[in-house]
């Protein structure tokens, strides 16, 4: 009995040995959630899922761009092949980028699209002998512009993708950190980061993730290592803070593990201060490069064309349709490419604020019209173009009006309304309220749910840390909610806390269900990524204890602070760059514009008087010194540009650059911000035309009646 029983004890130790491994074992084979592992919230990183996103991933590269597909055909019909230092430089901006393309194929399809674009060029002069050389050499050279523009697009195409992922960089190293401030895992942080994060870089974790799982790396630390290597042409900042998270997983001291992981967002935010810094002076000489080519070049222009219509008239035929070809369509292109040269080089600051889970959110540009309980989408288009067409509809009705008819005795309102000038300006007007209208339209809806997400998001960090204080010391959530909200009472924030009290209150709702249910949640009315992804730790950390939770939002909240004061520092590095933009737009372009053109109308008239004058000179000498002499006509004076016309051309070309200077001032400021910009550029195009117009109508009627005492006298 005794051999028995001592077996038996032996046994039962064995058995609790065995379940004490079991137990360790399913710990560490556990997937890493944060903070919580939820059975349906379980990690994305399993062959099942990731099976799901290889599929997406072939099916996307399926999905191949007319570039995409241009490359492979160009590839295999010419075959071109590239040096080895440009190859390895382009591939790099491939990889990067994510285009199904190769090197060679690039360079295959610049030089079939020089060689099928040059052919066509000479086919035109040929079928149109009568093209002046200036023309003949413009289409001569354009295929080799668009040859340059595909063999360029790779890069471009990697600048633009650096700009959109940047802006998750700052993010992603943040929530990197707040996984490992509670759980020094490299790949749970990682895991959490792709889960958060939007766009590019959410995929390239994801990617790090799967080739772990596939076998391709023997961790992911290997993985990240190899990733990370792609931007050090663009954010070695983002390299630093990455090393400094795995190092940190090395200290087996807390204290010095949490002041390794500071120190990698501290790297991050001052590497950004910085680059906007460096960026903010080299701004100096591009702002005064478009201040020339967009400003300076075109007032000099407008005063030296009329005077070649005049005096070279004969010379020169077709000057009104060079003047627009180069004020309206070459002028524009050169400041846009310039200023998309510019725009490529700033560092990326901040994510952008997405809107489209808004409620009130119309998409595609369209305006919500509410009735009754139903929300209608309806087009702007239709209402800017209508705007537009009513104002060439009454100068077409003026024009056939007062067309042959001698208004010279009438009053001075019909003198006013029968102008060509008048009507030049009333269609130069039409233009600008019809694209006024449409991006107003297209904004003013939009502006103030993304004004209030910006207001929400800047008292988002004191509001985090207040409800972590009422928490920290064990207060119930529900409380603590309350407590917050009193705190916050005068802050757009405080909404948030109100609908997710009053949905725990009435409804009987958890905090998490507060927040993310899809009928009742305090974040429908407050659709910011960076609110959602914050809450959602935040929700999750709360089932772990208050304790975990007041550290998760306190961790947070100074890490929003310190991104906060870099974004002010940055906005005040770039004020004075986009104040100086501005008084251009709104003030310096139109105002030298209609200064310019009234000076040139003026001109033109004293001109035109002095011919008329030298033809009565030559009707009373008929016959005698002069003989039959035409002085008005041997000057030219009858084939000067038109006012009316040269007001056109010069109006349109204001329209346009007021467009470029906000779009250019925008993202200048803020990034790519669609809402912004719009509401940027109606604001810009109509107050800019309407000083454009004012100065035109004042400085005629200053100097006309000089002019007209002038003529009168000769």
């Amino acid at each position: 009995m005794v051999s028995i029983r001592r077996k038996t004890e032996k046994e039962r130790m064995h058995e609790e040995e065995r379940a004490i491994m079991r137990n360790i074992i399913r710990k560490y084979n556990k997937e890493a959630t944060f903070p919580k592992d939820e059975k349906k919230d379980r990690s994305k990183v399993i062959s099942r899922e990731y099976k799901i996103f290889k599929q997406e991933e072939a099916e996307s590269k399926e999905k191949r761009s007319f570039f995409e597909y241009a490359c492979a055909f160009s590839e295999k019909t010419a075959n071109v092949g590239m040096g080895e230092k440009s190859k390895q430089k382009y591939q790099a901006a491939i990889d990067f980028s994510g285009l199904n393309v190769t090197p060679k194929g690039v360079l295959s399809f610049a030089v079939l699209t020089a060689i099928v674009l040059f052919l066509a060029a000479i086919f035109i002069i040929l079928s149109f002998p009568s093209l002046s050389l200036l023309v003949m050499l413009i289409v001569l050279a354009s295929p080799f512009a668009f040859a340059f523009m595909v063999y360029r697009h790779p890069m471009n195409y990697a600048n633009i993708v650096r700009i959109k992922t940047g802006g998750e960089l700052v993010m992603g190293i943040l929530y990197i950190i707040v996984y490992m401030r509670t759980t020094p895992n490299i790949e749970g942080a990682i895991r959490y980061a792709a889960e958060n994060v939007t766009g590019k870089l959410s995929g390239d974790f994801k990617k790090v993730l799967w080739s772990v799982e596939v076998g391709q790396y023997t961790s992911v630390d290997d993985a990240l290592t190899v990733y990370i290597m792609r931007w050090r042409e663009y954010n070695k900042e983002f390299i630093e803070a990455i090393q400094l998270v795995r190092e940190s997983m090395m200290e087996m001291m807390p204290e010095r593990r949490e002041l390794l992981l500071d120190k990698a967002i501290d790297v991050v935010l001052q590497g950004t201060d910085e680059k906007m810094k460096k960026y903010s002076r080299d701004l100096e000489t591009p702002v005064m490069i478009i201040h020339g080519l967009g400003i300076m070049l075109p007032v000099l222009g407008m005063i030296v064309f009329p005077l070649i219509s005049i005096f070279l008239s004969d010379n020169i035929s077709g000057l009104s349709y060079y003047l627009f070809f180069g004020y309206n369509v070459v002028l524009p292109l050169l400041v846009f490419y310039f200023m998309k040269q510019t725009l490529d080089k700033r560092p990326t600051t901040s994510t952008t604020i997405d809107i489209s889970d808004h409620p009130d959110f119309a998409p595609k540009n369209n305006i919500v019209l509410g009735l009754k309980d139903k929300k209608y989408f309806l087009p702007i288009w239709p209402f800017a173009f209508a705007v537009s067409l009513m104002g060439f509809i009454l100068v077409a009705g003026l024009y056939g009006t007062f067309l042959g008819v001698d208004t010279t005795n009438s009053n001075l309102f019909v003198q006013f309304i029968s102008s060509p000038m008048v009507h030049s300006i009333i269609a130069i007007l039409s233009i600008a309220l019809g694209i006024a209208v449409y991006f107003r339209g297209a904004s003013f809806q939009k502006t103030s749910i993304r004004a209030e997400i910006v207001s929400v998001e800047s008292e988002f960090e004191d509001a985090l840390f207040a409800l972590g204080n009422r928490i920290h010391g064990g207060t119930p959530m529900e409380i603590a909610l309350s407590q917050a909200y009193e705190d916050t009472k005068q802050l757009t924030i405080s909404g948030l806390f109100k609908i997710s009290l009053k949905n725990i209150n009435m409804l009987s709702m958890t905090f998490k269900q507060s927040l993310f249910d899809e009928r009742y949640g305090a974040l429908r009315y407050y659709p910011s990524k960076l609110i959602r992804t914050i809450m959602k730790s935040i929700a999750e950390s709360v089932d772990k204890g208050t304790k975990a939770a007041s550290l998760t939002m306190l961790t947070i909240s100074r890490y929003l602070r310190d991104l906060h004061t870099t974004q002010e520092k940055i906005e005040d590095v770039l004020s004075s760059i986009t104040a100086s933009m501005k008084f251009q737009a709104y003030v310096l372009v139109p105002t030298i514009s209609g200064v310019v053109v009234s000076v040139s109308k003026l001109i033109l008239q004293m001109l035109q008087s002095l011919g008329e004058s030298f033809k009565k000179l030559e009707n009373s000498n008929a016959g005698g010194e002069f003989g039959s002499m035409d002085l008005g006509g041997m000057m030219g004076f009858s084939n000067a540009v038109p006012p009316e016309i040269l007001q056109f051309i010069v109006g349109l070309y204001v329209i346009e650059i007021l467009v470029l200077l906000a779009i250019f001032v925008n993202r200048i400021s803020v990034g790519m911000d669609p809402v912004s910009e719009n509401d940027a550029i109606w604001k810009m195009v109509l107050t800019g035309t309407f000083v454009y117009v004012i100065v035109i109508v004042i400085v005629s009627l200053v100097f006309m009646p000089l002019i007209n005492a002038a003529t009168n006298i000769v």
